[in-house]
């Protein structure tokens, strides 16, 4: 059997390969058909080389959309928006950030481990690297100042809102919850409502205020509004939400150019008398005395009862220890339900012993004797029926009367009001008037009355004088024996 060996290739062939890819292309080609091996290649496996070869041709001259391509070589394109693509270009990142996008960056940061010993780690994201490590630096930042994640997310509305429903209730009566859910609800809510917790400052407050004085409210208002405001971020403070309470920085309501604060309403020696002379012989006439002859509140005044009077062999009292109150509370509807209440006075100084004239005492006696009441525990006041009496009813009942007496300015608190200044004008302690008004201190009845302390200013210019004018004589004094002493 014959075999023919491969005929070598010369030298001369391996020279004459064009350095040009065409011509390379050509003499590759002829080194695979001229080779002797390549007769060992079956003629149906050339033919599909060929037509693959073929198709491949027709497809580079085709008029089809041919995929776009990176003409730098280096960068990958965009995608069109739209249109999916995991190419980005890729960048150097900082230490611990990571890229996940063309224009996303990540980092992370180790919490303590949860509840049995589970990893627990912390994600930030954002478009730029500046930006991701700005949120972890400001996290472990407020983390170092022991605010809680949930600071950041959480809406002063949300907030505030929870601390109504299940904060308040533990320390507040529910009127004075009535009265927070109004000012959040038409005056705090619709400007900052939608504020994170510790995205407030100081500035934010003052907006509240000013937006409540441009409806015209008076200062009174702007000064609950930020009692309210104080109370609440007081709350976040204890839960950890927030580091401090923005409402320290904010500035205090003050008077605006042109508005007054409004002034009490007091009843002198003379209004007095002829408010007594129009009750005599009257059904409320009673009931109204007590309340100018004592300065009580009307809650304390409804809650009388005939035990509460006595005698000790020296003075007339009457002790406060309770009072009536109305009570509103609200349901999840909005819906609210008025109830007549016994508490306790409305601080822990409004349990005391008033002294009161002799005349009251002789009256309120004749009046228990002229009922039958045999009983300490009815109460002195009742209504037409023989029921509690409402405070409320009590605040109608004067608005008649004043009415017809032509005092429309004065209120019923203006009552206590006229006790307290006509007091301290016929020469009573400022630290006896607070133990029998039942302030909660000495300061409360200072900021109140002390303008109304007569002759205080005189009392003082006095005073000055005092030590000013012997020294003064002195000096003149001193001064004559100089001048003689020269001469």
């Amino acid at each position: 059997m014959e075999t023919s060996e491969p005929t070598p290739i010369s030298q001369v062939d391996s020279q004459e390969v064009s350095p040009t890819q065409k011509e390379n292309l050509e003499s590759n080609g002829n080194r695979r058909t001229n080779r002797p091996a390549s007769s060992q290649i079956p003629a149906s496996v050339s033919l599909i080389n060929e037509e693959i070869t073929a198709e491949k041709r027709s497809d580079l001259n085709s008029d089809r959309e041919k995929p776009k391509s990176n003409p730098r070589g280096s960068k990958a394109i965009r995608p069109e928006p739209g249109k999916a693509s995991k190419g980005y270009r890729k960048v150097k990142t900082r230490p611990g950030v990571i890229q996940v996008g063309e224009r996303s960056f990540i980092t992370r940061i180790e919490l303590s481990p949860g509840p049995g010993g589970k990893r627990r780690r912390k994600k930030f994201t954002a478009t730029t690297q500046q930006g991701v490590l700005d949120k972890r630096d400001a996290y472990m930042t407020n983390m170092s100042r022991n605010i809680e994640p949930e600071g950041h997310t959480t809406k002063f509305r949300d907030f505030a809102n929870n601390w109504l429903e299940n904060i308040a209730p533990n320390t507040c009566n529910p009127n004075t919850l009535n009265n927070y859910a109004i000012c959040l609800n038409l005056h705090i809510l619709p400007v900052v409502g939608n504020m994170r917790l510790t995205e407030f400052r100081g500035r934010h407050i003052d907006d509240v205020l000013t937006e409540i004085q441009r409806k015209g409210l008076s200062i009174s208002s702007r000064k609950a509004a930020r009692r309210v405001m104080s109370t609440v971020f007081t709350a976040a403070v204890r839960r950890d939400l927030l580091d401090r309470n923005p409402v320290t920085n904010s500035m205090p309501p003050k008077l605006a150019p042109g508005e007054f604060a409004k002034r009490k309403v007091v009843l002198t020696p003379d209004d007095t008398v002829k408010v007594l002379n129009y009750l005599s012989g009257k059904e409320d006439e009673l009931l109204f005395k007590t309340y100018i002859f004592t300065g009580m509140r009307r809650g304390e005044v409804a809650g009388l009862t005939w035990g509460d009077l006595s005698y000790n062999g020296q003075d007339f009292l009457v002790t406060v220890t309770k009072q009536l109150k109305e009570v509103t509370r609200k349901s999840k509807d909005g819906k609210g339900t008025s109830t007549l209440e016994e508490t306790p006075p409305k601080t822990i100084n409004g349990n005391r012993a008033i002294n009161i004239s002799g005349e009251l005492y002789q009256d309120l006696m004749t009046y228990k004797n002229k009922l039958g009441i045999k009983d300490d525990n009815t109460r002195i006041f009742r209504d037409s029926i023989g029921g509690h009496l409402w405070p409320s009813n009590i605040t109608k009942r004067w608005k008649k009367i004043r009415t017809e007496l032509g005092f429309e300015q004065v209120r019923l608190h203006d009552l206590r009001h006229s006790y307290a200044v006509n007091s301290l004008r016929g020469g009573a302690p400022l630290e006896a008037l607070s133990d029998v008004m039942g302030h909660h201190s000495i300061m409360v009845t200072k900021d109140i009355y002390a303008k109304s302390i007569p002759g205080s200013g005189q009392k003082v210019s006095d005073a000055f004088n005092k030590m000013i004018v012997p020294a003064k004589e002195i000096s003149s004094l001193e001064r004559v024996l100089s001048e003689s002493g020269k001469g």
